[in-house]
């Protein structure tokens, strides 16, 4: 694609998601942020599937700091992938805090 805007970005990202492909999701994410597109709450809610998938603790955790710290955790699919991931990462102690 000549011009890639957040959207197709999102829509690569979440298509691997999907299938199961999760490095390569993981690849456009970098790729995505090496062009300078800011990630969005659909950017971060594909991301959070892609780390409860992988059981990786420490990324999901990271991109929970980003989606607190630029204001995106109250997003509604942002809470809900939060609140998914903490369950199956056995962190029952968040998921009220993302709840309320």
């Amino acid at each position: 694609m000549p011009i890639r805007d957040r959207g197709s970005w999102n829509a690569m990202i979440y298509g691997y998601c999907q299938s199961g492909n999760v490095a390569e999701a993981l690849a456009v994410l970098h790729e995505m942020s090496l062009e300078g597109v800011n990630i969005d709450p659909v950017t971060i809610a594909s991301i959070l599937l892609v780390c409860t998938q992988l059981d990786d603790t420490v990324s999901g955790m990271l991109i929970h700091l980003y989606a607190i710290k630029h204001g995106l955790e109250f997003d509604l699919f942002v809470s809900n992938n939060l609140i998914n991931m903490d369950a199956k990462f056995g962190i029952p102690r968040h998921a009220p805090q993302v709840f309320d």
